[in-house]
C-alpha cells in the first residue's frame, strides 16, 4: 500500500522478494521513487526501466500539478533530481503526461534472475499486471499496488541472498 506521495506503508513477502523489501530501506526513502531512481537493483528488475521509469514521472508531474499537496511531491522530486543523473534527465526532458487505467502490464525479471546485462535471459522476464486501487473518498490518498502473476506462472524458489549484480548495502 502506498499513499499519493508513494510512500510505501506496507507490503507482502511477494512484493519484498520480487521488488524491494522496504522493511530494509531507511525510513525517509521507503519510495517507490526513491526505489525507481535511488536503487540500482530497480534497473535490473524492472526489463523495460527507462519506459518505467519516464511513465512514473509522467504520473508524478501531472500528480504535482493537480494536488493540493504538490509541493511535497515537489520536494522528493527536488532532492532525486539532486541525488539522480537518471531523475535529472528524465525531469528535464519534459516528459508528456501519462493517463492510464487502473490496470496495465509490466515486464519483471524473476527473482534469482536480475542482470540487465544477460540479454539471453528472457526466459526469466514475467509479464505482471499491476492494478492500482484508489479509494473514491475525497482526501484519502492510500492506494493499493497488486502485483498480479499470470495464471499459468509457477513461481521460482525464493533466491539464496542478495542481488549478484548489485553493490552491498
Amino acid at each position: 500500500m502506498t499513499d499519493g506521495l508513494w510512500n510505501v506503508l506496507s507490503q507482502n513477502s511477494a512484493f519484498a522478494r520480487w521488488i524491494c523489501d522496504f522493511t530494509a530501506v531507511p525510513e525517509g526513502e521507503r519510495t517507490i521513487l526513491h526505489w525507481f531512481f535511488l536503487q540500482e537493483h530497480s534497473k535490473h528488475v524492472m526489463v523495460e526501466w527507462e519506459r518505467e521509469a519516464t511513465a512514473l514521472m509522467s504520473l508524478v508531474r501531472g500528480r504535482a500539478m493537480r494536488e493540493r499537496h504538490g509541493h511535497e511531491l515537489m520536494a522528493v522530486v527536488d532532492d532525486l533530481r539532486e541525488r539522480s543523473p537518471d531523475a535529472e534527465r528524465i525531469w528535464a526532458s519534459g516528459t508528456d503526461l501519462l493517463v492510464q487505467g487502473p490496470s496495465r502490464p509490466m515486464l519483471f525479471r524473476e527473482p534469482g534472475h536480475t542482470d540487465p546485462d544477460r540479454p539471453d535471459d528472457e526466459d526469466h522476464h514475467v509479464r505482471l499486471t499491476i492494478t492500482t486501487l484508489a479509494p473514491v473518498r475525497m482526501g484519502d490518498h492510500h492506494r493499493l499496488l497488486a502485483f498480479l502473476l499470470p495464471e499459468d506462472h509457477t513461481a521460482p524458489a525464493a533466491p539464496s541472498g542478495p542481488c549478484p549484480v548489485c553493490p552491498p548495502g
